[in-house]
């Protein structure tokens, strides 16, 4: 009676664990920037979401964050999009992009007061927490026009050290549940460790950003985005009832 209370209990939990997709969000751009996917942030009054473009891309067509001025040229995945999912536990959750930078401006051939930004950014939609790798000519005491950045609401902007280089480079951010300490969330460029954070709060991270808030003089190409969660949790509970029912079964 015991055994079969505990294992009832057991698959209860499993049951009450949130169901993850093997993958939470994808987009290759192979047929151009959809619409049904993406739309612009507030502050770009042309409304105009980025362009499909073949200049540079793994597939058919990448998606071109083109020189923008006066006009911000930042989008955002529509609401929905991405599984609204709360990480508990040892559950991870990571967004990737690769992003192609054709080096045209640099702190050289740049003319004064035109900056560089790019980047991607995990968040949830009410803006409570943010994680975001970029390019910021603009950020005092971070990269400028020569390297990459770290950035989150909680500890601000961080050079990493890393300089821009021409070509694609591929960024990694990965989150855990909240445990307010540093190391919360991962930033990694070319899948190098470049910079750790704390959240905020612990709120669902279901919306991802490619591009910057302010317009920009540098194009930047984004390919093969995907946002993913890691039920580890989930994993070791389904080992842990699969090793009890045979530790059962060996017991009768």
């Amino acid at each position: 009676m015991k055994t079969r209370i505990l294992l009832l209990s057991l698959a209860a939990v499993a049951i009450a664990v949130p169901s993850w997709a093997a993958t939470s969000f994808t987009d290759n751009f192979d047929s151009g920037v959809s619409n049904a996917n993406w739309e612009v942030v507030s502050g770009n009054t042309l409304y105009n979401i980025f362009v499909g473009d073949n200049a540079h891309a793994f597939g058919t067509q990448s998606a071109k964050q083109v020189n923008s001025d006066p006009y911000i040229y930042y989008m955002r995945t529509k609401p929905g999009v991405i599984d609204s999912i709360t990480l508990l536990g040892s559950q991870t959750m990571s967004a990737s992009c690769w992003v192609y930078d054709d080096l045209s401006w640099t702190a050289n051939s740049q003319p004064s007061g035109q900056p560089v930004g790019g980047g991607m950014m995990l968040l949830d939609p009410a803006v409570s927490d943010l994680f975001q790798i970029n390019v910021n000519s603009t950020a005092a005491g971070a990269g400028g026009y020569a390297n990459w950045n770290w950035r989150s609401l909680n500890d601000g902007t961080h050079d990493t050290g890393i300089a821009r280089t021409q070509g694609w480079h591929y960024l990694t951010i990965t989150i855990g549940a909240n445990t307010s300490t540093t190391g919360d969330a991962k930033f990694y460029i070319d899948n190098v460790l470049a910079g750790q954070a704390m959240r905020k709060n612990n709120n669902a991270m279901n919306q991802l950003r490619l591009g910057i808030s302010f317009k920009t003089y540098n194009p930047f190409w984004y390919d093969n985005v995907s946002v993913v969660p890691e039920p580890s949790s989930v994993l070791a509970l389904g080992g842990a009832l699969v090793g009890f029912a045979g530790l059962i079964r060996r017991k009768k």
